[in-house]
């Protein structure tokens, strides 16, 4: 998605002032594509919410609010599709999690894969929910050891640089499993599971400088804060206000460029 940016922002150097701005809008829309065409999905993102998520994107300012609709009408009515895949199966496999009441285990599952991350990281974590006990981090590591193929030998990571290229290929669903439910659902376990979730994705980002990602995190998690519409806070956009606050005092040394978001 970086080189994707890159290129989109040399072949239209006009369109916007960096190319980090092509990155999060690339993955607002994916992001969008999910809501609107995922039949699981009950409480779809309005137009609204969409020009509203993306406020403040293009460094600091805002994009065009007519091309922001003219996107959202473009993907709400054309599905972008993946070509040579299963789609089918994936779709089977998101009703039988549904109905096997898998999303509370996701989330979980997500978060744990966080501080799994947040361990090999310098910095405390402080607060923020359950502990993850000693056990079921190593129950996690049998049952990826039991995955693994016959003869091959599992290595517990103990150097932070292993961290990068593991967040490199995982923060993209981690943004979406976070933003969603948080958009849909006003149940206190699952809206504290996804600030959780923004808030450690925000430290390891911080931590390894990773300033693109990071500004993916806290533009979202800004945006679900409603400071810019202070009538419409709902319990949950309180939290999100919290949950802000509590990154810019545990991250604002490392947040660089963030705090215009």
């Amino acid at each position: 998605m970086e080189k994707f940016a890159d290129r989109f922002c040399t072949n239209n150097p006009r369109e916007f002032k960096s190319a980090e701005t092509a990155y999060v809008l690339a993955y607002s829309v994916i992001m969008l594509n999910t809501d609107a065409h995922n039949p699981q999905v009950k409480k779809k993102m309005s137009k609204e919410q969409f020009v509203r998520n993306n406020r403040g994107i293009d460094d600091g300012k805002d994009l065009d609010q007519s091309f922001l609709e003219r996107l959202y009408d473009r993907i709400v009515t054309n599905e972008i599709r993946m070509e040579n895949s299963a789609v089918d199966e994936l779709k089977a496999k998101a009703k039988a999690n549904a109905e096997t009441g898998a999303q509370a285990t996701a989330l979980q599952a997500a978060r744990l894969g966080l501080d799994l991350l947040t361990s090999l990281l310098p910095g405390r974590r402080r607060g923020g929910g359950p502990e993850v006990s000693e056990d079921t981090i190593r129950s996690m590591q049998e049952k990826i050891k039991a995955k693994g193929r016959a003869g091959t030998t599992f290595y517990a990571a103990t150097a932070s640089e292993c961290v990068r290229p593991m967040l490199e290929v995982a923060w993209p669903p981690m943004l979406v499993c976070f933003s969603l439910p948080l958009e849909d659902s006003d149940e206190p376990h699952t809206v504290q599971l996804c600030l959780d979730g923004f808030r450690y994705a925000i430290h390891i980002t911080a931590v390894l400088e990773k300033a693109m990602i990071r500004d993916a995190f806290v533009t979202s998690l800004a945006n679900f804060t409603l400071l810019h519409s202070p009538a419409n806070l709902a319990p949950k956009n309180v939290e999100a206000i919290k949950a802000l606050a509590a990154v810019a005092e545990e991250e604002g040394n490392n947040l660089q460029d963030a705090w215009v978001h």
